[in-house]
């Protein structure tokens, strides 16, 4: 039990359209509120960044800059992931009102 106690947790987040992503060390996941009130979620697994490709490249100041690399890259994802459900729901809004 103390073991359990003692791990740590890999976890962080951003805010998107209308949700939230979520990243894990394995995984990340993003939620959306869709127009009516539905969550739509997308979970997919995190690809190993430069750092676990190229090891040489793990040194103390390059670690840190390919690591802020790989964080905007799965942010932008995430939110164009979240802007794409945001214009589907505005697209059908707009084809209600033609008809």
């Amino acid at each position: 039990m103390a073991d359990e106690c003692t791990k740590v947790h890999q976890y962080g987040g951003q805010a998107v359209i209308e949700g939230v992503m979520m990243r894990g060390k394995n995984h990340f996941a993003v939620a959306c509120r869709r127009a009516n009130g539905e969550i739509v979620v997308t979970v997919e697994p995190v690809e190993k960044g430069i750092l676990g490709k190229l090891k040489w490249l793990n040194k103390p100041f390059l670690r840190g800059a390919l690591a802020l690399i790989d964080t905007m890259v799965l942010g932008m994802k995430s939110l164009m992931w979240a802007a794409n459900i945001a214009m589907e729901d505005e697209q059908a809004a707009r084809t209600k009102e033609k008809e």
